[in-house]
């Protein structure tokens, strides 16, 4: 091979395209020697014998297909039919037939490759990739040329060359970009190259998402491999990296194992960095100094990480990276079927997601044929070592394998004997050998040498052996189905050659070889080698680590437990559809000692416990799908369970996550379980439990019901719970004792809930029960007992009864011989010398029993304890053990003092009790007297006895005080966006930022803060303080501004402002501040993270709070959404990371559904939107009010959780001093107290009425006279959720209401809305299948068709039924015939002989559906009555589309069966076309029926009402406009847009929708249905459409745009354009958002009218400072305003110049009320949406100039008509803009599409322009708007746009010369300058 300076002369044979450089072969050697070659070949190759097989490597010879010829050639795999090759003389690879290829003879195998790899240096690309013509221009100039070779750079498989001309030495051949030394960078990992339309066998590495995920072929498994020990070996005397910049390659270790990779850096910030594993596809951050230097050697395997994205599917998004992520752990890789090349990577498909069998992918390795066995990681596996090399490589048996592998041993010994010879061996063929030892194994080829000796690989043992051929035979096929019994593993992944071991090391595992059984645990994979953890366990009770000795390491983990494994059977399904789940038992072992943590106690000698040896990481993987998978069901999914206690299943606990759990009892609709994992207990409602999927139920049981042998019996349970709950003990098992391997009989809960008749009933409460109590025993606040009231009575007569019974009984009668802990019984209480119901707590001597009535206990004689008669145990136990929730004492224990004062608030008292949760066999409740108007638990906080819990202050609102603060606040604007650190987190939804910009302020505050009190002596103490006062409180020896939350004796709670955090310091420790300081802003604001809520509510997940603090960790974005109170709702990124999305991901807190943006106030619109139904939709509901049959309310089932919620919090938010409602208007929305249950309600007034207020409860549909007192006003939070109460009719019924209320309420039934009477939905009700009918009249007459769904954008073959003229006609869907026939003959069968008097439709109403009689041919078909004129009807056949007028007679109601079948014809109207003469013309219409009908027809949907059609080829509108029979329809620039919005003339009743920076948004009251109308057709429009394609995406593109908020789309026009992505205004609200490309679709013609949103300033009123803004907000949002228009400024921003509520309201007003009302204050425009653009329509001629030219294809003109206002427009700003007045409008910074004026720099005049970006930190380069051309210019030079100037449209309209295009990728210079020679000045 030439060495580096050598020039010879080669021919360049093949080139190759990767990134933006370009690789080939070149024969550096004379022609001669190739055609010799070539010449000999072919003499011999046509009289070769095709061969059977070949293998990867092998050399031979192939037929090239493209001139027949044969050439030498090496297997690079075997596709599906054909083999790959490589031409090795040639460079290119192609697939080959089997039979083209023939055994490449002997003299010319050892002939080297005739062309040679290059790196061709200066042809490049001019981009980041090679264009299409750029690759064909260099096929075309290098392939198969002549040039001079200059090798620049030698290594061992590639050089680095450049081309020079043959005929001029001198002439370096150069494409493309060039690129000098001094700018390459240094030599850097190649890429892998994948083929395009190839098919590869893979890893996947790593996957961030389904259009970002990385493989690995497995083709290069063993060099990447080799790779990866090299690293190791080199790390320990490697280099740190010096110079760390973007791109550079390096060496990184990995954090989870410590390991070297190779990298490249992604990212560099200070002393850190990102970097990305190059060789699997994952990132992580490191420290600078970590890095190693990467040498070249290393740097010669391209990365083996190829990222990929996945093609276009019909399978969304988050299922199929759930399906790549499940393949990263699949043992036999993928089959990856490469589409497309993309910028950076391949569009792949993967057979395995796709549904196809994996095929098999040429490989460059060794690899046998057999099925290998595989093992879990994290498992145990009882092993012993088969074959041993080193520690880095030997071969193990699974012990379960031993008796099959014994059996397979003899049959291959038997079978040698009689197997066929070997012919002809070849690398990886399967064999049956004989080895040394004289026994027979099955083998794999691993190499043969020349003299026909093969060295063969044992495949069950993991040794080989060099043999000879005669001692190798063909295995029978019968023994390839068997996996190959050894599996190869390493105690070390990175250390896989013999050099890293000592002879000692070896020596270790050797003793250990064959005869040694031993336990492995699976560490770490990589394919199908495995890092194991070795346990020699021969010695009893002692654990020999053996990779312990091998690495010299004192420190053993504890040995992992053997799950013993036996064969798995299917699950069985019973008859509901449930498939049975089994968990496996724990993993325990009778004689075993075990450290184990205490996590309930269950009874005195029973507990639950966790053995701390099993890794937490398996059930927090577990816990992490569970919730992942749980969380996605519906209500209705997995629902339907068995209430059998044992039954396994899967069910939420009180903190919302889902976790495992037994079902242990039932009670009605109620059941007790048991979670499995932890021990709890928790009562919920049966339909609250779901199916336990079956990959959730092979971990073991991670919690062990233990059972004490011996217990003191002077011990009771709370004793044990002091001893050892939350403990770490050391126990030892004896008999195993499961709590899941059968329910808990009461002889081993020694509980007092007991099963069967010796067993109390239980008294259960479900989750937000709220019951009337009186507490009857108090230990503590957070242990005291309660009756239900209800129940006093009945209790009252059991016990008079009782003592009566018991009193009557001798010493002798029902005494108990063998005390029992747990056993129930009847005891006499000391006290009172009455019987009580009890249970027995301990016994020694003298009895203790708990009294389960009451809940107290007392030591009585065993005289005065008695067996319990059965009639005594019928009542449910009357104590209900409760404790307060959400609070905790402030020491840890209830003082004496906190105890007293809660049994005086509490005992001998009627009290209210809300259950929160069940927690260890207690429920934790919230306790409240007069009717929740006191909370006992804040009235304790208030005496300073007790705190409130973190986690539970929002469920707590109660008791957390409003604390006003002497501070005022940082003012940041609704909407802004700013850099922020997150200083202190309590929750997701309070927690506190600094804005980055104050960092500075904040640094110099703390340092004079510090000055300030560094002589303690000379600041003032503040001795006397109050909740809100302002103080200074000392936090890790500095000293930070503060105000009091809460003060208890001496000590204070302070909150500190500058950063959010709290603190309880004493009393005597805080100084007051000087008043300078506490006139500064506190630096902290207070925040809510917006879109989330917490998975119980009002309860956080306790790793909410860690999670949400790992995300922050650095600067982060956050956009100020609103401000509640002194609250900012905020959404935050960490780069591209949205947390709250991060949040719900993990788990740990759940998306809030919000309600869309508000039409207009006022009424019940108030309440967010009202739910609309639509004709044939179907829904699970609740029957909530009933009126009449035609008249009651529905409640959807799928908003249940959030209307609780509402309720929850109603309590909570009125719990003090509610506001009593003044405006008592109708339709007033306001929460009143409903009289029945004391309880509040969202309600709207109805009317006033001499008894008080008539008010209607919208969530139920009641309504009631209360009085004013009990009106309040609603707060906004209690707005979002619509109204609940959907007011709906019974179709076709009139009966008895009594039956029809005992047939629907309380029960869960299906909705189907067959019409829609204003807003009244007319439904049919099913109870399960069965539907409810209380009459016999027929409810067909109110059903209606389904909607038939149309295939817009599809090709599809039709007919045309009925042709009225081409805007008006039917088709029938070819696919649809046999259906059609159907319902045709069925109509004939059902009708035929129907009577007058049969079916017969009374009223006969005008839309209704029916079945009809046609006049023509006396058949009956579907049909719609579209009019009534005394006895006949005019109907429309719905199937055809024709109509008749028939008799009323011929019209009967249609059957069910009939109706749920949609209309199957289409109406449709010819697209893109309209009559020439205004109307079709009855030649016309004979034209278009001569074209379309009785024939078959392509049909395109265009939207779903216009169509296009074409017979064959022909176009069915082109025949009419070139018939001239119509003339094509005009189309607004290629697109639709709006129409123009008329300005409402007189006073207008208006309300505020939105509310921006200096204008706002106004909807006329009187489009209220149209709004509702609109959004209700555009969900129904939408939800089909393709998304808008990129290309289209400019700004001020009309469209529709789906909400974020609400996910509901929404008409909209775009304002900015980001990536694929866009901002969008909604114009018919105002409000903005982003919306990404999947997320925008076309406007159809159903949705061009006018805007219906107004956007509006007052007039003569400028720029709004924020507390202008925030008082205009006040004074009107929620308002019905009157509104005078009285001129406009630009199309769309209308001026009122009168706007006024109730109140008076008025512009002329608003100076005295602070806002802005002087004219001197200047209003501009910022946003490109507030500018007015020409509108050309297609097919207009205008004379015009061209204003500017950057190529034919991309070139800007302006309307000669408007020169002259163009003209004026710029005297006019250059007077402005040269004045005082202009320069006061000079612009500090700007952003990315902002509009402004800038200074053109060749003639000092000032044009309107928008921003392009910034160049650099000073220069920003804009467009001039109004012409078309570009600069870069300082911001000095530019101006804020005075909206007096933004009224002309902009002038320059971008445009293409049509018809025309570049013969290359891009427009030459000539041409340029051509065009603009033709254009200018014309």
């Amino acid at each position: 091979m030439p060495s580096a300076g050598d020039k010879v002369a080669g021919l360049v044979t093949h080139v190759e395209f990767v990134d933006n450089t370009c690789h080939g072969y070149v024969q550096l050697c004379d022609s001669e020697t190739v055609e010799n070659l070539s010449t000999e070949i072919n003499l011999v190759g046509d009289a070769l014998d095709p061969i059977d097989s070949c293998s990867p490597g092998q050399k031979v010879i192939a037929l090239f297909s493209q001139d027949g010829t044969w050439y030498r050639a090496i297997v690079e795999g075997e596709g599906l039919e054909k083999v790959s090759v490589f031409f090795m003389d040639f460079g290119n690879t192609e697939f080959v037939s089997m039979n083209d290829i023939r055994q490449c003879p002997v003299e010319f195998v050892n002939i080297p490759g005739l062309a040679t790899k290059c790196n061709f240096r200066d042809i490049n690309a001019n981009g980041q990739v090679w264009t299409d013509s750029e690759k064909e221009h260099v096929m075309d100039t290098l392939v198969n040329g002549e040039f001079m070779v200059e090798i620049l750079e030698s290594s061992k498989s590639v050089l680095d060359v450049r081309l020079y001309d043959m005929e001029n030495a001198s002439k370096i051949i150069q494409i493309g970009k060039a690129i000098t030394r001094s700018e390459q960078k240094p030599s850097s990992i190649p890429a892998e190259s994948l083929q395009v339309g190839s098919s590869y066998n893979a890893y996947i590495s790593f996957v961030g998402s389904a259009i970002k995920f990385w493989v690995q072929l497995k083709s290069r498994e063993d060099d990447l491999n080799q790779l990866m020990e090299d690293l190791a070996e080199y790390t320990s005397t490697g280099q740190p990296l010096i110079n760390v910049s973007k791109g550079t390659n390096c060496i990184a270790t990995y954090s989870l194992d410590q390991a070297p990779y190779r990298s490249n850096v992604l990212m560099v910030n200070g002393d850190k960095c990102l970097v990305q594993f190059v060789d699997y596809g994952n990132s992580e951050s490191k420290n600078v100094s970590e890095l190693m230097l990467l040498p070249d050697k290393f740097k010669q395997l391209p990365c083996q990480g190829i990222k990929c994205s996945y093609n276009r599917t019909k399978i969304d998004s988050n299922t199929l990276e759930e399906k790549l992520q499940e393949l990263t752990s699949a043992d036999d890789g993928i089959t990856l079927n490469v589409v497309s090349r993309s910028d950076d990577g391949y569009v792949v498909e993967i057979n395995q997601i796709e549904g196809q069998s994996s095929i098999n992918v040429p490989q460059n390795q060794f690899k046998h044929e057999f099925p290998s066995i595989t093992l879990e990681l994290e498992q145990t596996y009882d092993v012993c070592i088969s074959y041993i090399s080193h520690p880095g490589k030997f071969f193990i048996h699974l012990l379960e394998n031993a008796t099959e592998l014994d059996q397979l041993m003899s049959k291959l010994k038997i079978a040698f004997a009689s197997a066929e010879s070997l012919s002809c061996p070849l690398v990886g063929m399967s064999c049956l050998a004989r080895f040394s030892d004289g026994s027979c194994y099955r083998g794999a080829i691993r190499s043969v040498d020349s003299a026909g000796n093969a060295c063969v690989f044992a495949v069950d043992f993991g040794f080989e052996e060099m043999l000879n051929l005669r001692d190798i035979k063909e295995l029978p096929a019968k023994f390839l189905t068997s996996p190959a019994y050894c599996i190869q593993c390493t105690v070390d992944i990175t250390k896989l050659k013999e050099s890293y071991w000592s002879d000692q090391d070896i020596l270790v595992l050797k003793n250990l070889e064959s005869n040694v059984a031993l336990i492995a645990n699976v560490t770490s994979k990589r394919g199908n080698l495995y890092q194991l953890d070795l346990f020699d366990t021969r010695v009893e009770d002692v654990d020999r680590y053996v990779n312990a000795e091998i690495f010299g390491n004192a420190n053993s983990p504890s040995r992992p437990n053997v799950e013993v494994k036996g064969k798995m059977s299917k699950p069985q399904t019973s008859s509901n559809g449930f498939i049975s789940a089994k968990i496996p038992p724990p993993e325990i072992f009778s004689g075993a000692q075990e450290l184990v943590c205490v996590t309930a106690v269950k009874s005195a000698n029973q507990f639950f416990a966790q053995v701390t040896k099993f890794p937490l990481s398996k059930i927090a993987e577990l816990q992490s799908k569970i919730n992942g998978f749980y969380e996605k069901l519906s209500a209705n999914e997995l629902n339907n369970v068995p209430c059998t206690p044992g039954t396994f299943c899967c069910t939420k606990y009180t903190d919302g996550g889902w976790y495992r759990a037994m079902v242990t009892s039932t009670q009605g609709q109620s059941v007790e379980v048991s979670f499995v994992d932890f021990g709890d207990t928790h009562i919920l409602p049966v339909r609250d439990l779901k199916q336990l999927k079956a990959d959730f139920q092979n971990l073991s049981q991670q919690c062990i019901l233990c059972q004490l042998t011996t217990v003191d019996a002077s011990l009771n349970k709370k004793d044990i719970e002091k001893m050892l709950l939350n403990s770490v003990i050391e126990v030892r098992f004896g008999e195993q004792k499961v709590a899941t391997h059968k329910p808990l009989s009461s002889s081993s809960d020694m509980s007092w809930e007991h099963d069967g008749t010796d067993s109390y009933a239980t008294q259960k409460l479900a989750l937000s029960d709220s019951v009337e109590v009186e507490v009857v025993f108090v230990t503590n606040p957070s242990e005291f007992w309660c009756q239900m009231t209800s129940h006093t009575a009945e209790l009252q007569t059991m016990m008079d009864k009782m003592n009566e019974v018991y009193n009557s009984l001798s010493p002798n009668d029902l005494c108990i011989d063998q005390p029992e802990i747990g056993l129930p019984c009847v005891a006499k209480y000391s006290e009172d010398e009455l019987w009580y119901r009890a249970e027995i707590l301990s016994f020694n001597g003298e009895i203790e029993v708990q009294f389960v009535d009451y809940g107290n206990s007392d030591m009585v004689q065993k005289s005065a304890v008695k067996k319990v008669k059965k009639e005594f145990m019928t009542l449910p136990v009357q104590g209900i053990r409760c404790g307060l929730n959400g609070v905790k004492p402030n020491d840890g224990n209830w003082s004496d003092k906190a105890i007293e004062e809660f049994e005086k608030l509490t005992v001998e008292k009627k009290l209210s009790v809300k259950v929160k949760s069940f927690q260890a066999g207690a429920y934790l409740v919230n306790l409240e007297e007069d009717q929740g108007k006191e909370d006992i638990a804040v009235k304790l906080v208030d005496m300073g006895h007790c705190s409130i819990l973190p986690n539970a202050i929002d469920s707590m609102a109660s008791l957390s005080k409003d604390i006003p603060s002497p501070y005022s606040q940082i003012s940041v604007e609704d909407g802004s966006v700013k850099e922020v650190f997150v200083s202190w987190i309590e929750n997701p939804q309070l927690f506190w930022v600094q804005p980055v910009e104050f960092q500075e302020k904040l640094d110099e505050l703390t340092n004079e803060i510090q000055e300030e009190c560094a002589d303690e002596s000379n600041v003032e103490s503040a001795t006397n303080v109050a909740i809100g006062q302002e103080v200074m409180g000392k936090y890790e020896d500095a000293w930070y501004r503060a105000v009091v939350e809460n003060i208890s004796g001496d000590q204070v709670k302070l909150r500190f402002v500058d950063y959010g955090n709290a603190d309880t310091l004493p009393l005597a420790s805080l100084k007051k501040p000087k008043d300078k300081l506490i006139k500064l802003e506190a630096q902290a604001i207070q925040c809510s993270l917006a879109g989330i809520k917490p998975l119980q509510p009002g309860v956080w997940n306790v790793d909410a709070k860690d999670i949400m603090e790992s995300l922050v960790t650095e600067t982060v974005s956050c956009e100020f959404v609103q401000k509640r109170k002194n609250v900012y709702l905020v959404r935050l990124k960490a780069g591209e990371k949205n947390i709250a999305d991060e949040l719900v991901n993990t788990a740990v807190v759940k998306k809030e559904i919000q309600s869309p943006v508000k039409t207009s106030p006022g009424k019940q619109l108030t309440f967010s939107y009202q739910i609309v139904f639509s004709k044939g939709s179907v829904e699970k509901v609740y029957v909530s009010q009933i009126d009449s049959l035609s008249a009651f309310y529905c409640q959807l089932v799928k908003y249940e959780t959030d209307l609780v919620n509402i309720m929850e919090n109603l309590k909570t938010a009125y719990a003090q001093n509610p506001v009593i409602l003044k405006d008592l208007a109708p339709g007033t929305p306001c929460v009143a107290r409903y009289s029945q249950d004391g309880e509040l309600y969202r309600a709207c007034v109805k009317e006033e009425q001499a008894g008080g207020i008539e008010i209607h409860f919208v969530d139920y549909g009641n309504s009631e006279v209360v009085a004013k007192d009990q009106l309040y006003e609603i707060k906004s939070e209690f707005l979002r959720l619509s109204p609940q109460a959907i007011p709906c009719s019974l179709s076709g019924a009139s009966g008895d209401l009594t039956k029809f209320q005992e047939l629907v309420l309380d029960k869960e039934l299906t909705a189907k809305v067959v019409n829609m009477s204003n807003s009244t939905a007319v439904i049919e009700l099913f109870d399960g299948e069965n539907q409810i009918v209380v009459s016999h009249s027929s409810p067909a007459q109110e059903l209606s068709f389904p909607a038939s769904v149309v295939p817009v954008g599809e090709d599809i073959k039709v007919y045309t039924s009925v042709v009225e003229s081409p805007s008006k006609f039917y088709v029938q869907l070819a696919d649809n015939e046999q259906t059609l026939n159907k319902v045709t003959e069925d109509l004939q069968q059902l009708y035929a002989n129907c009577g007058d008097c049969d079916l017969v439709m009374d009223p006969v109403l005008v839309g209704n559906v029916c079945c009809s009689k046609y006049s023509e041919d006396g058949a009956w078909y579907r049909a719609m009555v579209q009019s009534v004129n005394d006895s006949k009807v005019t109907v429309l056949f719905v199937d055809y589309g024709n109509e008749d007028e028939v008799e009323k007679s011929a019209v009967k109601t249609v059957k069910q069966e009939l109706a749920v079948i949609p209309p199957l014809a289409y109406k449709c109207s010819l697209h893109g076309i309209t009559p020439a003469d205004g109307s079709w013309s009855d030649d016309a219409i004979a034209k278009f029926e001569s074209l379309t009908m009785d024939v078959e027809l392509t049909c395109t949907f265009v939207t779903p009402s216009t169509v296009q059609l074409k017979n064959g080829e022909d176009d069915i509108g082109k025949c009419l406009l070139d018939g001239n029979f119509a003339v094509e329809k005009e189309s607004k620039t290629g697109e639709l847009r709006f129409a123009e919005q008329p300005m409402p003339k007189g006073e207008v009743a208006m309300y505020v929708s939105h509310i921006d920076k200096d204008f706002f948004y106004l909807q006329m009251e009187s489009d209220e249905d149209k709004i509702a109308e609109m959004a209700e057709k555009l969900q129904h429009n939408c939800a089909a459409s393709e998304p808008v394609s990129k290309d289209k995406l400019v700004v001020g593109f009309h469209c529709v745009a789906k909400y974020f908020v609400d996910d509901m789309w929404y008409r909209a026009v775009v304002t900015k354009v980001k990536g694929s992505g866009a901002s969008v205004r909604f114009v018919d609200y105002g409000n903005c958002d982003e919306a990404i490309q999947g997320n925008l679709c076309e406007l159809s013609e159903d949705f061009v009218d006018a805007p219906l949103g107004y956007m509006c300033c007052l007039s003569g009123i400028g720029q709004w400072s924020a507390e202008q803004k925030e008082m205009f907000e006040t004074l009107t949002l929620e308002e019905k305003l009157t509104t005078v228009f009285t001129g406009q400024k630009g199309n769309e921003s209308c001026v009122t110049d009168r706007t006024e509520d109730e109140s008076g309201l008025t512009s002329e007003s608003t100076a005295d009320s602070g806002l802005p009302g002087t004219s001197k204050t200047i209003s501009t425009v910022e946003e490109p949406s507030n500018l007015q653009y020409v509108d050309l329509k297609e097919g207009q001629r205008s004379q015009v100039f061209v204003s500017h030219v950057d190529s034919p294809s991309s070139f800007h003109i302006q309307l000669e008509s408007e020169k002259s206002l163009l003209n004026q427009l710029l005297d006019e700003m250059f007077e402005f803009y040269e004045s005082d007045e202009g320069e006061k409008l000079a612009m500090k910074n700007a952003s990315d599409n902002m509009i402004c004026v800038a200074k053109f720099s060749e003639d000092g005049s000032w044009y309107r322009a928008i921003v392009v970006k910034y160049t650099d930190l000073k220069n920003i380069e804009v467009q001039f708007v109004d012409h078309g051309n570009q600069e870069v210019t300082s911001i000095s030079t530019l101006r804020k746009l005075n909206s007096s100037f933004a009224v002309l449209p902009v002038q320059a309209i971008h445009c293409a010369l049509g018809g025309v295009k570049s013969k290359y990728e891009e427009w030459s210079e000539g041409t340029k300058e051509l065009f603009t020679e033709l254009t200018s000045e014309k």
